[in-house]
């Protein structure tokens, strides 16, 4: 409890508490299960995380608070905020799952995004944002509320995003392949002002407004 940890790159401050494997260490990342709770002002560098993920090659700091629990390989987020750089993220219940083994999988119900693509790219190790793709790189800064499941290949959302290039509706939106050039989605879609021309680089299209269901 009260507990402070303050090295060269992180400061944590709140509580933990680890649920040993057995009353063993051993496979500290799928066995050993956390309690943390974080106060405001915590903040957690990649450099630290490195140590107990070693592919973890991005030293952005992330500042966090809020509530964690379970192994560091399926954990569960809530009331929980995240800010790094350009990225603000706001849950009150998050499932992160899979990040050692490379299989991510996150998913919300009720999520608050203030984000850039860039920069979301830019906070995440190199096995992550690999994956990304470029589809948003051009949206601009995006502010999205609703439901979502992100996996590497695909993404499920329900909600609304207002983003530099148009806003949109979703429902049951599902969004196949996004690391290719050629990805694929069906669901419903009802967009305001969308921006074609950044989507298709075809200056002839413009700005266009509907609602799709495919």
């Amino acid at each position: 409890n009260d507990l402070t940890i303050n090295t060269n790159h992180s400061l944590l401050q709140g509580d933990m508490k680890f649920h040993l494997n057995n009353g063993s260490w051993a496979d500290f990342a799928d066995k050993v299960k956390w309690e943390m709770k974080m106060q405001q002002g915590s903040q957690i560098s990649g450099y630290d995380l490195s140590y107990f993920m070693t592919d973890w090659d991005n030293y952005t700091p992330i500042n966090i608070s809020g509530e964690m629990t379970g192994p560091l390989n399926d954990f569960t987020l809530n009331n929980f905020l995240i800010r790094s750089q350009d990225v603000n993220l706001n849950t009150k219940k998050l499932r992160i799952n899979g990040v050692i083994d490379k299989k991510f999988f996150v998913e919300s119900k009720n999520v608050s995004a203030d984000f850039t693509y860039k920069a979301l790219k830019a906070s995440l190790p190199n096995f992550i944002s690999s994956k990304l793709g470029n589809i948003a790189d051009d949206f601009g800064r995006m502010k999205y509320n609703g439901s979502v499941r992100v996996n590497p290949k695909q993404i499920f959302a329900s909600g609304e995003v207002i983003t530099g290039i148009g806003q949109a509706k979703m429902k049951d939106f599902n969004l196949v392949d996004y690391s290719t050039k050629r990805p694929k989605y069906r669901g419903y879609v009802d967009v305001k002002d969308l921006n074609v021309t950044a989507l298709t680089k075809n200056k002839q299209v413009g700005l266009i407004s509907g609602k799709f269901n495919v």
